[in-house]
């Protein structure tokens, strides 16, 4: 079975920025965060707009987690603590948000640190965008 919407207006897909970052960066605070991207737009017109987000990260130390989040306008959108059972690789973390009714210049943010007991955490491959949806 095949869905179509059709677009009311030619506005999705408008106003794309983006913020990317492949260099590694590390952090060893528990309370300080570390901005990895930010986006800051020049004014929108009023929408809804996506933002989406990948990148990843890794422990120096087995078994910790690290403190993440995307935020706009210093709240946020979203916040985790994911745990790293390895030293070994890196995994990938990645999402979306719609953001409802905005305009204006708007600042958005990845920021990480280290959560509970103490370990230097990396991030690296980074992307954080933002386009126009509605």
């Amino acid at each position: 079975m095949k869905f179509t919407k059709t677009p009311a207006s030619n506005l999705y897909g408008t106003e794309f920025q983006v913020a990317t970052a492949a260099a590694e960066t590390s952090t060893t605070s528990t309370t300080v965060w570390s901005n990895k991207l930010t986006i800051t737009t020049p004014a929108l017109p009023l929408g809804d707009y996506r933002i989406d987000y990948s990148f990843g990260w890794r422990s120096l130390t087995k078994d910790r987690e690290a403190d993440f989040r995307i935020q706009r306008a210093a709240a946020d959108i979203f916040r985790w603590q994911p745990s790293f059972l390895r030293t070994e690789g890196v995994p990938r973390e990645s999402g979306f948000a719609v953001v409802t009714g905005i305009s204006g210049v708007q600042t958005f943010t990845l920021d990480f640190k280290v959560f509970g007991t103490g370990t230097t955490i990396y991030t690296k491959t980074a992307y954080l965008s933002i386009y126009r949806v509605a």
